[in-house]
Formats: C-alpha cells, structure tokens, sequence
C-alpha cells in the first residue's frame, strides 16, 4: 500500500453493527460512551473526536429506534458534562421520495417534540432538553438521488459553564479526554487503532526500501519506453499516409 492512500484510508472504519444514540435531556459525553460509542481525537484533539468514517447510526428516542445510514459523525466536545455538538454526515444517497419518507420516520420518533413552524424544505427538527436534533438532506450532487443526510445535535444552553473549554483554551497541550468512569480508555487514535497505524508504518518502510525505489524506477523505464516506441509507430504510419509524389 502507498503512503498516498493513508489519507483516504485514514479510520475508514465499516461498522457490522448499528452504532445508536440515545438522545434525551440527559444527553451528555458520559452517555455517549455509556451508548457503546468510542470516539478518538480529530486532527489536534483540542475540541473535536470522530468515532469513524462509514459507520452505521442511527438515534433512539424514549424507547424507539431510526436507523439513519452510513456516514461519518464527529462529536465538539466543549463541556466536562455537556457536549456543544453532534454532527453526522450521511454517505447514502436518497430520491426525494425517499428523503421526505426518513423525514416521516423521524416526526413519528419524536412526535409532539418536533416543532413545525419551524420546518421547511427537507428537513424537521426537535428541541429535547438543552438539544435541538436536525435531520435534513443537502445536495448529493447526483442528478438521480439528489439527496444525503446530515444530523446535528446542538446544545442551546449558553449558560452552561464549560469547564473543558475554559482548559483547552488556557493550555494549547491539552486534549479532550473520556468521561468519569471511561478514564481507563484512551481517545488517542494511533492507540485505539494500534494495528492500522502498525501497518502503516510497515508499509511505508516497504515503500521505501531501495529494492521497492528500484522497482518503481525500471517501470518507469519501462512505461517512457513503451511511449517513445507509440510516438515513433506513430511518425512512421504517417509518413507511409503520406501521398507520394508522381512521377515526371
């Protein structure tokens, strides 16, 4: 494997089982992990986790479960109690029809919660505890399934104290860290995915050994080789369509 696809790769993680989350007035970074959910720092792990790209979600509400589809979820954890947001970014893509049946699904799990003067287009919205849940559907740029999902789970509460924010912001070393009772799990990506990021290494050395450099240089060789050949069939088959002078 070539370093350049370690980007793309990079936690592409495809879950067998949906992942759920609970959501409720009680919705906080403890119930995230109490939920089964193990998210790890996203670039700097100053605010932001990922629990993984291509995952299956879905939420839960009094009992009742949706399934979404496939997509990537980050969590902005700005609060030792409270989370600021909840941000999934589906990967599945949808008709219309489709898009305003999820939207039905979701009305019917949270029900008198949803406020309808507030809707518009494709999407609906509920406001539980300090928590605004949005489903809507954005542009998949696909004309025959024009439509992919996105969730956001907001806190509205601007007078919640946040004691990690108050840290992070004050110490440019510190890093989200999991919740009381989780502390013996680490948020650190390279730890929780030791086995990728031991692969990675492996490959990269491989990538790099004078053996493997050799190699990508003779088929280099070999490919200039097989185009300087193309471009003088090429001169020749020419030359021979070119019509011939008569003779005097």
């Amino acid at each position: 494997m070539r370093p350049f696809l370690f980007i793309t790769l990079f936690l592409s993680i495809s879950y067998a089982e949906q992942k759920t989350l609970t959501i409720s007035e009680d919705l906080s970074w403890k119930s995230v992990f109490d939920d089964g959910f193990h998210p790890v720092w996203h670039m700097d792990g100053t605010y932001k986790c990922m629990e993984g790209r291509n995952i299956n979600f879905g939420i839960k509400f009094q009992g009742e479960t949706l399934s979404i589809d496939k997509g990537d979820l980050f969590f902005d954890v700005y609060s030792d109690e409270y989370l600021a947001l909840i941000s999934y970014y589906g990967r599945v893509k949808y008709t219309e029809k489709e898009a305003l049946n999820k939207i039905k699904e979701f009305k019917r799990l949270l029900g008198s919660n949803i406020k309808t003067n507030k809707e518009g287009g494709i999407n609906a919205w509920a406001q539980i505890g300090d928590y605004v849940v949005l489903l809507s559907f954005r542009d998949s740029m696909f004309e025959n399934k024009p439509y992919v999902s996105d969730i956001i789970i907001s806190n509205r509460s601007a007078s919640r104290k946040s004691k990690i924010r108050e840290k992070l912001l004050g110490d440019p070393n510190a890093k989200v860290q999991p919740p009381e009772g989780y502390e013996n799990l680490s948020l650190d990506p390279k730890v929780v995915h030791k086995e990728y990021y031991d692969q990675q290494a492996k490959d990269l050395i491989a990538y790099n050994a004078p053996e493997a450099k050799a190699e990508r240089e003779r088929k280099k060789k070999a490919k200039e080789e097989l185009r300087q050949q193309a471009i003088e069939k090429t001169k020749l088959a020419s030359k021979d369509s070119e019509p011939k002078p008569k003779e005097k």
